[in-house]
């Protein structure tokens, strides 16, 4: 290989469009490019939301759309990350939109349950307010909740993968990592696989990493069952 495989950095070249992410890929393409004022994303922890978020900014053509970025993880000021007077500067880019040029705006706020309801609330206002903005909110399961009266959301979800989805998520991993050779895990290596992660890929890939070092270690081309028994137990062991 010539990176890593299972990275848990959000890397959206790995990752893998089960079914229910391509959905939702294909539903907040359609928020960005009909002009949606908001689009929200949720689902469990590990289950590739924040990847899913990137593969979209990653997709558009610069010269169409401006990006902003944010996680709502610490102290955060709604006008410090939307400008409402011009859309000048955004917290991720350093010089000012030329007047006149103003391109649709994609903002992306991950983790947006943490976010206080206050800040929630002004960026629905500054969502209903501003026809080239859409926004983007990535959580967990329950954090949207309608606003009284009509607003123009899609909500979309992802969560854990089913046997086949998860074998195929493996095998995907391996591919973008330019692997060559012999499938290094047997089918009942990637059975305790998806057993042991219950198809949460962040955890599945963990797994799988720590399976292949194991693997190494021992001196063996092949990662059978036993192996990721062993290293789940030591991995999901509870803590003292």
């Amino acid at each position: 290989m010539r990176e890593p495989a299972f990275s848990l950095a959000p890397d959206p070249r790995f990752l893998y469009l089960s079914g229910q992410h391509q959905d939702a890929l294909n539903a907040l393409t359609l928020a960005v490019t009909s002009l949606r004022p908001l689009a929200v994303l949720v689902g469990p922890n590990g289950c590739g939301k924040t990847s899913l978020a990137r593969k979209i900014l990653r997709e558009l053509p610069p010269e169409d759309y401006r990006a902003v970025t944010c996680t709502a993880h610490g102290p955060l000021v709604c006008p410090h990350l939307f400008a409402a007077s011009g859309w000048d500067r955004g917290p991720d880019e350093t010089a000012s939109e030329p007047a006149g040029t103003s391109r649709p705006i994609v903002a992306v706020v991950d983790e947006a349950q943490a976010a206080p309801r206050s800040a929630l609330a002004a960026w629905l206002a500054e969502a209903s307010t501003h026809p080239r903005l859409t926004v983007i909110l990535v959580g967990q399961p329950g954090l949207w909740e309608p606003p009284p009266g009509h607003f123009d959301a899609i909500v979309c979800a992802v969560g854990p993968l089913s046997r086949p989805d998860t074998d195929a998520m493996i095998r995907h991993r391996l591919r973008t990592a330019w692997y060559s050779g012999p499938e290094p895990f047997t089918d009942e290596a990637l059975s305790e696989l998806h057993h042991h992660s219950a198809g949460v890929p962040r955890l599945a890939c963990e797994l799988a990493a720590n399976a292949l070092a194991q693997a190494c270690a021992q001196g063996s081309r092949e990662v059978d069952a036993p192996i990721v028994a062993a290293v789940a137990a030591e991995l999901l062991a509870p803590s003292a």
